[in-house]
């Protein structure tokens, strides 16, 4: 509070003692000091310090500070304090950034326990399909095209029936280069009964022993996927995918490459700086896969079963094309004896 500025006004009715006080303190004097002009009472000099000073001080103070605890307790009650433990020190609660921290922490605990049971019921409902039943669906539909002689409706479905057991039955995130190639061989087909000859596909492997290389499972199929999509498909002329391997001592660089619309020079500068700002911490396996987030799912992926030094790098130039490098270490996959399931 300021210091308070004591004046004596004498007159042959009153002996006034004006304070100068805070708002609330201010409004109590100033109503006593009319009403006992008006009703023209005499009061002696102690009785006016007391209703003119000590009261309306008084009557201050316990405003505000009722309206210090409500605001304490609004702001602590929101992050799950009661009251009673507000009540006991607030001066102590709201210095206390330890404290507000593990408040904090226990919020941002309970809510991503609380995602992770959703997730988990999510999850647990998809399990419940049986992949066999999609098989025999599709087997069925492929016998009855080949018992109507409609050959290509046969190999259409026969190709998305493996496409569908790799991705969804394979086992293990780690597969061999040759299973992801096969697959890509698969996937292709599939786009082919779409597509046409819209587009052709070069593989350059300079006998690279495939077998041999570990690689997270669907790395090479979105990587595909984009160029089709977002490349080759919105282009006029005829699409061309080259996929080639390069092998050194420590490393297979795999570079995907189109001759489609290509990636305009400030959208590529964030896509290539999206894939630098790795942070394991904001990675989310469930996330749905659009165009560029494809692309940053296997680059993470990558990033996290072999290093930050690996992953994927973009290089394109507008109507021209594409270039997708995907940089991952030769190790050899561990196979299961009795399963089969690959690690590293």
């Amino acid at each position: 509070m300021n210091q308070s500025k004591k004046s004596k006004f004498i007159s042959n009715k009153t002996l006034s003692v004006y304070a100068t006080l805070p708002i609330v303190g201010l409004a109590y004097f100033l109503v006593l000091y009319i009403l006992i002009n008006i009703l023209g009472i005499t009061v002696n000099i102690y009785l006016q310090i007391i209703l003119f000073f000590i009261i309306p001080v008084f009557f201050t103070v316990l405003y505000i500070k009722n309206f210090y605890l409500t605001i304490i307790r609004l702001k602590y009650t929101s992050q799950g304090m009661s009251n009673k433990t507000i009540n006991k020190n607030p001066l102590n609660l709201l210095n206390s950034s330890t404290q507000i921290n593990k408040v904090k922490e226990s919020i941002e605990r309970e809510y991503r326990d609380r995602l992770q049971t959703k997730q988990a019921n999510i999850n647990a409902l998809q399990s419940q399909i049986n992949p066999h039943f999609l098989y025999n669906t599709l087997d069925s539909i492929r016998g009855k095209a080949l018992m109507q002689n409609q050959d290509e409706i046969a190999n259409m479905t026969e190709a998305l029936s493996r496409f569908f057991r790799y991705s969804i039955s394979k086992k293990g995130n780690i597969v061999s280069l040759l299973d992801e190639i096969k697959n890509i061989d698969t996937y292709i087909d599939i786009q082919k009964f779409r597509f046409g000859n819209k587009f052709d596909v070069i593989k350059i492997l300079d006998d690279v022993d495939m077998d041999n290389i570990a690689i997270p499972k669907l790395t090479l199929q979105p990587i595909v996927e984009n160029a089709i999509y977002h490349g080759i498909e919105m282009s006029e002329k005829t699409g061309r995918i080259i996929i080639r391997l390069t092998l050194t001592d420590a490393r297979l660089i795999i570079r995907v490459s189109d001759n489609g619309v290509g990636i305009d020079e400030k959208a590529l500068v964030e896509l290539n700086e999206s894939l630098k700002s790795f942070d394991r911490k904001d990675i989310n396996p469930n996330e749905n896969v659009k165009h560029g987030i494809a692309i940053k799912n296997v680059n993470e992926r990558i990033k996290l079963h072999f290093g930050n030094q690996y992953g994927v790098y973009i290089y394109s130039v507008k109507d021209l094309g594409t270039d997708v490098d995907i940089i991952i270490p030769v190790e050899k996959p561990k196979r299961d004896f009795f399963t089969g399931d690959i690690t590293i």
